[in-house]
């Protein structure tokens, strides 16, 4: 059997499932949410490092990633706007998790088939049709998509380490505060600042579980005994610190420049408000764990998911911060998820999860899970869900963002920096630009970039192989075009319309970069560029690369040297295999999930 042909019995198996589902829910607008609500305390339950085991079952890593493969499906049927005042209280046992949870399975596991089949037409898995039902495994190309993901988590450890050397050397470098960069930048020496603008540890509690312990009161709901807490400034001002660090990474992971507009608020506001929404969150959850551990009474899988009247959280978080109720009230109309975005569930199977979801009679639910993954992504997908003009906005300053940020890799005497970007021309047309250049007065080295900032943060096969193709094609020519034109007409001309000032003793060496602020090596994806004169990174592979290369005799050339080296390079992972049974069949995955060995 061919795999187009698996493709489409895979694709009947999921309309089966789905129908099947949907038989299964309950009609009432209530009943819905009271199903909904217990499918987040399951997926929150499981977020917050309880070794995946509910009710004496131990659950495996694969089975609750599939579990949120299904939440947006089941959002979308069972997030329907409240009549009644105030929020549906239901018990939660042992017997309403296991329903709810295997729902939640359930619309996973249909995701997780439609992606199977696009994931068979890239060539990224191969599929197999047996007695009991289907075999699949990866092709070689998905390994490649490591790499880049990895990088993430060794800029991370970089950044710690150079944290730890302020005042000594690493690399060659000198390592200094950021806030010492006016007199160092005029200095004839080598510097690596690290920048502590969000070190906030001032405001870390040491001994946290002994300070909030006694702050934990079992409450009795009537509906079991659940976690109830005060708080004190310095609780608040501990969490508020952790949310500080991680919503400010998150924010510029997904591309939300600082400084612009969103409608009727500012980026700095819209972030102002997650920070202190994540820091409930974070606060909540570290309760739940100290109570989990001294409190045996309180029903933790129902304490986690939590709800608030939507005036009174707006009332509360303006008093705190000190903003306008009605910018605060802005912010909750743009990040808040509501009934009617369902539409943008339904086809989203990202496994994005909101920081709070309006019930539609004023309360809004506040799901924990909405912290596990970046919520900027969910948030920046619902903005262009509702409002696909605001693409151009979130966009439009990210250009000189990365640029802006690639200069300050290679300040100082030694380089010159061209402002902005610079359009090459023949006559009066032109032929490609130039995003960013910086030329060596040491060495005569000139280093030319293409800069890309493209959204990756979604697992749409067929959009992230489109966004793949672009990528190196548009690098490839570009590489060309640069080339070309530089045989053409020289490196005196280049040097000229770029205005630098090139030392008369050093030879000019040119040497291209293509610089993509999320993904660059595509061979995962299925393309790959091809110009030799091209070396090609993600931006935390470049600034590992460049930290690690240190003030070198030829920096742009070991670098240039260096990315090439790791264009190919594979990461060793290890199968992680699991059977799953739908309609009947049973779906092995060989190594859909893995892990990584080194």
């Amino acid at each position: 059997m061919n795999q187009e042909d698996i493709c489409q019995e895979l694709n009947q198996i999921a309309i089966h499932e789905l129908q099947q589902l949907e038989q299964s829910l309950p009609g009432d607008p209530i009943s819905c949410f009271v199903l909904f609500t217990e499918m987040n305390r399951v997926s929150d339950y499981y977020g917050i490092g309880t070794n995946y085991n509910l009710d004496n079952k131990r659950v495996v890593t694969q089975t609750v990633d599939i579990m949120k493969m299904g939440w947006n499906l089941a959002a979308s049927y069972l997030l329907k706007p409240l009549d009644l005042t105030g929020f549906p209280f239901v018990e939660s046992t042992e017997i309403t998790r296991r329903h709810a949870g295997g729902l939640l399975y359930k619309f996973g596991c249909h995701n997780l088939l439609k992606r199977t089949q696009d994931m068979i037409r890239a060539g990224f898995l191969l599929a197999e049709k047996n007695e009991t039902g289907y075999v699949f495994r990866k092709s070689t190309i998905p390994d490649s998509q490591f790499p880049d993901l990895l990088e993430f988590t060794l800029l991370e450890n970089l950044q710690t380490e150079i944290k730890a050397s302020v005042g000594k050397t690493y690399a060659g470098w000198n390592v200094v505060n950021q806030n010492t960069i006016v007199e160092n930048l005029s200095r004839v020496n080598n510097f690596l600042f690290h920048d502590d603008k969000t070190d906030l540890s001032a405001y870390a509690l040491v001994d946290i579980e002994s300070v909030m312990t006694p702050l934990i009161k079992p409450w009795n709901s009537a509906h079991g005994i659940m976690l109830s807490y005060d708080s004190t400034p310095e609780v608040d001002n501990h969490f508020l610190a952790l949310a500080t660090r991680l919503v400010l990474k998150w924010r510029d992971e997904a591309g939300l420049h600082p400084d612009i507009q969103l409608g009727k608020i500012s980026s700095r506001e819209l972030t102002s408000i997650v920070i202190i929404v994540v820091s409930l969150h974070l606060k909540h959850f570290h309760f739940a764990s100290i109570a989990s551990q001294k409190y045996p009474e309180i029903l933790i899988p129902q304490s986690l998911t939590i709800w608030d009247p939507l005036d009174k959280l707006i009332q509360d978080i303006s008093e705190f911060s000190g903003m306008n109720p009605t910018i605060v009230s802005h912010v909750f109309e743009m990040l808040v998820l509501k009934p009617i975005d369902t539409p943008f569930l339904k086809t989203n199977t990202s496994g994005f999860v909101p920081l709070l979801a309006d019930m539609g009679n004023g309360y809004v639910l506040r799901p924990g899970s909405g912290v596990y993954i970046n919520p900027f992504f969910f948030i920046l997908s619902l903005l262009e869900h509702r409002n696909p003009n605001v693409r151009h906005a979130i966009s439009s300053p990210r250009e000189d963002w990365l640029r802006n940020d690639l200069n300050a890799l290679f300040q100082g005497v030694r380089y010159q920096r061209v402002e902005g970007n610079i359009k090459i021309r023949e006559g009066n047309v032109v032929v490609t630009d130039i995003d960013a250049a910086i030329y060596d007065n040491l060495t005569g080295e000139l280093a030319l970039f293409q800069i890309k900032w493209q959204d990756y943060f979604f697992n749409d096969v067929k959009k992230l192989r489109s966004k793949a193709s672009n990528l190196t094609k548009n690098l490839d020519e570009w590489a060309e075009k640069v080339t070309q034109w530089i045989k053409k007409n020289g490196t005196t001309k280049l040097t000229h319309d770029l205005g630098i000032r090139v030392v008369p003793e050093k030879n000019t060496s040119i040497y291209l970069f293509g610089i993509s602020r999320s993904l660059a090596r595509m061979k995962g994806y299925g393309f790959r560029t091809h110009n030799e004169n091209l070396a090609i990174a993600n931006w935390p592979q470049f600034i590992r690369n460049r930290s690690n290369i240190g003030p070198a005799p030829r920096v742009f050339h070991t670098l240039f040297e260096t990315l090439r080296n790791q264009e190919d390079e594979q990461v060793k992972s290890k199968p992680m295999p699991i059977e799953i049974i739908v309609s009947d069949k049973v779906m092995r995955y060989n190594d859909f999930w893995s892990s990584i060995e080194d």
